[in-house]
């Protein structure tokens, strides 16, 4: 008898020890988790989220609840750096605890901006002989009671360099790109003059250095009526929603967010800090400074020559002229504020997953403000800390989520996004790996007339299923989402309400532009007064010393609204955490993609023209759009009772936005390394197709590095388009 060879003894010793491996894992999944339960390991791996918590949901909302945090987070200024933002920290933490939930306080020290110690930020307009004529007031009037009026920081705008310049003003309309290139070509110059600019339309920041671009020597920045009030409506708070001519909007004004002093690095004890000198670098180098529309009309209305264009007019009741300020008037901007190392404290708080507890849904608010933020960002924490109660108390009434659950209470977002950018920095290997979305909660009652979400692709289609979850606030025979549908400005050949780009402004930012990790950002927005519509680009009080609980009570006095988002966030986070398959739609993603590059099909000729590698950048896409249609076919004939398939298909779903990571991030703008999801380089506000790439198109043609920078950009988007179709294609 021949004796077996070696190769036979080593197949037959490897069955047996895949048999024996795979007797004791069946056995093992098949044990029961508790004595006291028949559900085995594997019954929970296979089971899909329960629909009917969101009918407990329901049960559980507490808009009185709302109401308390509303009230107590508004009672005084909160803003970043100051012991009241220490003790709001504690007390959320506090909520938290009783409520059951594990939470902990995250302290980080960084780089804050403040008027400088007695110091008034002014505006002063003198005459030929130099004698002043007006001065910007030094605070805005307190219109109800005020429990800390002495705790109201003065309007400013934090990182703004000091400055004590003087000279003729010109008026630059919204300071966009284009506004500056109209009044280049109309051969009027803003070199060496004040720019005055109405806010509204794009970030502050890049009005900041648009200005600063064209060689102004300072920007005033002040809130027309045109934008923040309705003709023929006078009713200013606190008798209405209308901002008053003293009130003024402060903000931040630098391009560059996260903590100034460790910028790509968490903000630790251990971080390396640069002097001061280069950390100036990074801000504006012109004085910036906001006024009321009060103090704006003495200034616009000196001004004498160049009658402004009819879109340029704002409503101050006089006729717009572009510069030249009358009997040799000149402007003087008189700022000085410093930059100081402050703590700020975020609160972290987790629910682990029971079956994958190293999968993670986050979601988070800010809690900071520059004077009482009421609406931005206390309407958005309120409805975060009902969101967290809700699932506390489905935690201990014995729902167990599939996966965690991170509940983020976010410190310092209006000096940059930096409490959420320094723990994302913190974290961010864990993040990359294990976290599978960020929701976002900021300003969530910014208006009353209509749902609205800045969300990725790949989140489209969890948005909308929520919302066809739950009655509209406004007809009960209608869904949120029907109800959306009717008052969106989507195309018409479009079946789905419109969702605009993710952009930047708010604590989503840090999570898709730097980790990759897909975010959204709802909330309720535009204006219903005396059963009209009211259009304004933001709520009239926004980031001003009247934004305070009375408006948000004006706004949704019932809280209805509150009612809805919050129902809104919870049913979307159910399915985030509790379903088998993650609710990310990669088909919806390559259609975007693909729609996004025809906008750019009137410069083929350029690209051709420059050697740029076009048709490939087209050929990697439209192979992107077979492999998402096949990986969606995939999880249609999915064997859904295989844990291991789910597990594989989920992985590849949790990998999508990092396909569009790249470590040296966008051409010009290396902070933000979403090759797709980064900010607008001319709004940051604002989301675009392919930023890097449209980055790079506005450079002038005189560049010798314009069209080399745009080839190697194009050679990384049509690599990633590659990459990301090889992981879908892959079994």
């Amino acid at each position: 008898m021949n004796s077996p060879n070696p190769r036979t003894i080593v197949i037959i010793v490897s069955l047996s020890s895949f048999a024996f491996l795979l007797g004791v894992i069946t056995g093992y999944l098949s044990r029961p988790v508790h004595k006291d339960s028949s559900e085995t390991l594997l019954d929970k791996l296979n089971r899909d989220g329960d629909r009917r918590l969101f009918e407990q949901f329901k049960e559980y909302v507490d808009t009185e609840y709302i109401d308390k945090v509303i009230r107590e987070l508004t009672r005084r200024p909160g803003l970043a750096g100051t012991p009241q933002q220490k003790q709001n920290a504690e007390y959320i933490r506090d909520l938290w605890h009783q409520q059951g939930l594990k939470a902990e306080i995250v302290q980080y020290k960084v780089l804050l901006s403040y008027p400088k110690g007695n110091h008034t930020n002014k505006v002063s307009l003198y005459d030929a002989s130099g004698s002043e004529l007006f001065t910007s007031k030094p605070h805005e009037k307190p219109l109800v009671d005020e429990e800390t009026p002495e705790e109201v920081v003065q309007p400013f705008n934090a990182y703004s360099p000091n400055g004590f310049v003087k000279g003729d003003l010109v008026y630059v309309n919204y300071g966009r790109a284009e506004d500056f290139e109209r009044l280049n070509e109309a051969g009027i110059n803003v070199s060496g003059k004040i720019a005055i600019a109405r806010y509204g339309k794009i970030f502050r920041g890049n009005k900041v250095k648009f200005a600063e671009d064209n060689g102004a020597i300072g920007i005033i920045l002040y809130s027309d009526p045109a934008d923040y009030n309705t003709p023929g409506d006078e009713r200013y708070f606190p008798g209405g929603m209308w901002l008053p001519g003293s009130g003024v909007q402060r903000g931040n004004v630098v391009v560059v967010k996260g903590d100034q002093s460790t910028q790509g690095y968490p903000s630790t004890n251990y971080s390396y800090r640069p002097d001061e000198e280069e950390i100036s670098k990074q801000f504006p180098s012109i004085p910036c400074h906001p006024i009321g529309y009060d103090d704006a009309y003495f200034l616009l209305s000196s001004l004498v020559f160049g009658e402004v264009w009819q879109d340029w007019q704002g409503r101050l009741n006089f006729t717009y002229h572009i510069t030249g300020l009358v009997d040799n008037r000149t402007v003087l901007m008189d700022i000085q504020n410093e930059n100081v190392y402050r703590p700020i404290y975020n609160v972290i708080a987790k629910i682990s997953g029971t079956i994958e507890a190293d999968r993670a849904v986050i979601f988070g608010c800010h809690r900071d403000a520059w004077v009482y933020g009421a609406v931005d960002p206390i309407s958005g924490t309120s409805i975060l800390m009902e969101t967290a109660r809700i699932f506390a108390k489905s935690y201990s009434s014995g729902w167990r989520p599939r996966r965690s659950i991170v509940i983020c209470s976010w410190d310092a977002e209006e000096y940059g996004l930096v409490g959420s950018y320094e723990w994302v920095e913190d974290n961010m290997k864990w993040l990359q790996n294990e976290a599978v979305t960020y929701v976002n909660f900021d300003s969530a009652i910014s208006g009353n007339f209509t749902f609205s979400s800045r969300t990725v692709p790949l989140l489209h289609d969890a948005v909308y299923k929520a919302t066809m979850a739950l009655p509209s606030p406004y007809n009960s025979s209608l869904t949120l989402y029907q109800d959306w549908r009717s008052k969106s400005d989507s195309r018409s050949e479009l079946p789905e309400p419109k969702i605009q780009p993710i952009g930047a402004g708010s604590d989503h930012t840090p999570f898709i532009a730097l980790a990759g990790i897909p975010s959204t950002y709802s909330k309720y927005t535009g204006y219903i007064i005396d059963g009209k519509v009211i259009s304004t680009d933001t709520y009239p009080l926004y980031h001003t010393r009247y934004e305070q609980y009375e408006l948000v009570k004006m706004i949704d006095p019932g809280y209805t609204l509150a009612k809805t988002i919050t129902l809104f966030h919870c049913e979307l986070i159910r399915e985030l955490v509790d379903a088998r398959i993650l609710p990310l739609n990669v088909r919806t993603y390559a259609a975007v993609i693909a729609l996004n590059i025809r906008r750019l099909e009137k410069l083929r000729a350029d690209f051709t023209e420059n050697n740029v590698e076009y048709n490939e950048l087209l050929a990697s896409i439209e192979r992107l759009k077979t492999a998402a249609s096949i990986f969606h076919q995939k999880i249609v004939n999915l064997d859904h009772s295989n844990p291991l398939q789910v597990r594989m298909i989920n992985d590849k779903l949790q990998s999508v936005e990092r396909a569009f990571i790249v470590p040296e991030g966008l051409p010009l703008r290396p902070m933000y390394r979403h090759l797709l999801q980064s900010p607008s380089g001319l709004n940051y506000y604002g989301g675009t197709g392919f930023p890097g790439l449209e980055d790079l198109l506005e450079l002038p043609n005189s560049n010798p590095q314009k069209w080399p920078q745009i080839r190697k950009h194009v050679t990384i988007l049509t690599h990633s388009m590659y990459s990301l179709a090889t992981v879908l294609e892959k079994d």
